[in-house]
């Protein structure tokens, strides 16, 4: 019988290492999907008319993701709806992402200003 035996629990070094390799790739892998929705949303808001007020806009196309305006109950949205494989075929993505801004009438804007 071995009463009161304290085992050790730490992780090795080598343990430690493979640990943080991992949560550095996945940060950098978070980042990197960050910054393409980004992306994504800046391309959306170029394209539409509404959000950014010119006629022509035509300044690229968002990947794998459909985008749909919208301007009720005084709101201007732009729904990015991610669901399936990147253009690179490297991930994949499923969700919404909603751009949204208030419809402010010129009179509106300058009593603001």
């Amino acid at each position: 019988m071995e009463a009161g035996k304290k085992t050790d629990t730490t992780l090795s070094t080598t343990d430690q290492n493979t640990e943080l390799a991992v949560q550095s790739e996945d940060q950098s892998n978070f980042s990197s999907q960050v910054d393409a929705v980004a992306n994504d949303a800046n391309i959306a808001i170029e394209n539409n008319a509404a959000f950014n007020g010119r006629i022509e806009n035509t300044q690229g196309t968002v990947c794998n993701a459909t985008a749909v305006a919208d301007s009720a109950n005084g709101i201007r949205r732009i729904n990015l709806t991610y669901n399936g494989t990147s253009c690179t075929g490297n991930r994949s993505c499923a969700g919404i992402v909603v751009l949204s801004m208030p419809l402010l009438h010129i009179g509106k804007m300058q009593e603001q200003y």
